[in-house]
């Protein structure tokens, strides 16, 4: 590892990596000039840069009244830049974020940013509040999550930047919090997941319906299912369907069963009637009904 020529041809590959990466993104940023196009990026791009020119900012800060910005901890460095140049253009400025919630590392987000802007705003003399209470979640509900995220965030954030003080109360008996224990491949698990829904829903369990907020059992429509990869997503999809639950997902192999081959195939003929694999398939899927 300390070979002068194995050192040579790590710089080589890495240098040329960032050429052919570079001459990328030159490459890609020419034909969208070229077909008058831009994406999401340019578009900050080009307003950071506006920001500069002296007649759009005599012009922004004569009708600028509020700054808003909300979820703030989801601010990348662009559009910090942005945030900070309009905020000295406008009369007030309220930026409303939860460091907790800082989680999208992948778009260029940082908690440490977030956490430094709101400290050196503080120091430059702007007033910051912290939500005090929850009036969304019930009682038992935030009182448990309290007790996780105090002990997760202790030494990085203060105590009153986590816990907040409910104000909704209980409206139902049942517990605000299930534990199902999956064992097993995770086939198995998806299955398991699968079963507990259907036994959840099946059992009457009762929750606060949103529109009336009166209790009533739990229907389908009620549960959402989240999962770290979209592997697992469609895992447990298939194992729901399977077990008869009602769910909502497009499974990627929705569209090789028969019937929607079959439909697909009769569209095809249907724009082209010279469309022979469309015939043959239609003949083929149909011979037998």
């Amino acid at each position: 590892d300390r070979h002068p020529q194995f050192h040579a041809d790590l710089r080589e590959y890495i240098e040329k990596s960032y050429s052919i990466a570079a001459q990328a993104l030159t490459r890609f940023q020419q034909i969208k000039t070229e077909r008058g196009l831009i994406d999401f990026g340019d578009m900050e791009q080009k307003l950071l840069a506006a920001l500069d020119v002296p007649a759009v900012r005599e012009r922004v800060a004569a009708e600028l009244e509020l700054l808003l910005v909300d979820e703030f901890q989801d601010t990348n460095p662009m559009q910090l830049a942005i945030f900070m140049k309009l905020a000295a253009l406008a009369d007030k400025v309220i930026f409303v974020g939860d460091v907790k919630q800082a989680i999208y590392g992948f778009r260029g987000c940082d908690p440490e940013l977030v956490r430094d802007t709101l400290d050196a705003l503080v120091a430059r003399g702007s007033a910051s509040d912290v939500l005090e209470y929850s009036w969304r979640s019930r009682h038992s509900l935030v009182e448990y999550v309290n007790s996780v995220f105090s002990t997760a965030f202790a030494g990085e954030l203060e105590t009153r930047q986590v816990v907040l003080e409910a104000r909704r109360r209980d409206e139902v008996d049942e517990p605000a919090v299930l534990k199902w224990t999956l064992t097993g491949n995770a086939a198995k698990q998806a299955a398991q997941i699968a079963g507990a829904v259907a036994e959840l829903v099946r059992s009457g369990f009762s929750i606060v319906d949103p529109e009336t907020k009166r209790p009533r059992p739990a229907s389908w429509g009620d549960i959402a299912i989240l999962a770290a990869r979209n592997e697992q997503v469609e895992q447990i999809a298939k194992a729901l369907r399977a077990a008869h639950v009602p769910m909502k997902m497009t499974l990627s192999g929705l569209l090789s069963v028969p019937e929607i081959a079959l439909a697909k195939a009769a569209l095809r003929r249907l724009n082209d009637p010279a469309d022979t694999i469309a015939t043959a398939e239609i003949v083929a899927m149909t011979s037998g009904l």
